[in-house]
């Protein structure tokens, strides 16, 4: 679980394929003239949603469908933040390293 995580939570937050998702959408929906209108795209633009889903469904295919598959992918869902803060925080220490070394 997570690995799962870890992995939504990077691709959803960090990397920044969300939103130039969003971009070439809104190019191809409304031409080369479309304002910045902010919208949303759920779940594909919420690492709780995205989370919450993947690991639900995750779950729900090697276990079941239970309460302990219920509350694990609220679990996923709730700590979500955390993991983006702690992924941020190590990619910031990782290239404070780097500056100092070279």
């Amino acid at each position: 679980m997570l690995m799962i995580q870890f992995s939504v939570c990077f691709i959803v937050d960090v990397s920044g394929v969300v939103g130039t998702g969003k971009a070439f959408l809104r190019r191809l929906l409304l031409g080369k003239e479309a304002a910045a209108v902010e919208y949303r795209l759920r779940p594909f633009d919420c690492s709780l949603c995205m989370c919450f889903w993947t690991t639900l469904i995750y779950l729900l295919v090697q276990e079941g469908p239970t309460l302990t598959t219920l509350s694990g992918a609220c679990l996923s869902a709730c700590t979500a933040d955390l993991m983006t803060t702690l992924i941020i925080s190590v990619k910031e220490w990782g290239i404070r390293m780097l500056s100092l070394i070279h």
